[in-house]
């Protein structure tokens, strides 16, 4: 089942009704992955693949941030 968040993701990693933002995309993944594992989680792998180690680090802290508030 893919969640609200899961299609969230793949619309800033695709440009769909929004611009491309890898980051966004590595947020809601990691979120889609916290509740549906599988898919949201291969594909939030992908995305962490294409950013540079500091956007990584920076969306990692604010997944951190959007779970703990």
């Amino acid at each position: 089942m893919q969640t609200h968040y899961a299609t969230q993701a793949k619309a800033y990693r695709d440009g769909i009704g929004v611009n491309v933002d890898l980051m966004k995309s590595y947020i809601w993944f990691s979120i889609a992955a916290q509740i549906e594992k599988g898919e949201a989680q291969t594909e939030r792998d992908k995305i962490a693949a294409r950013l540079t180690a500091s956007q990584l680090i920076e969306a990692q802290n604010l997944v951190r941030k959007m779970h703990c508030a």
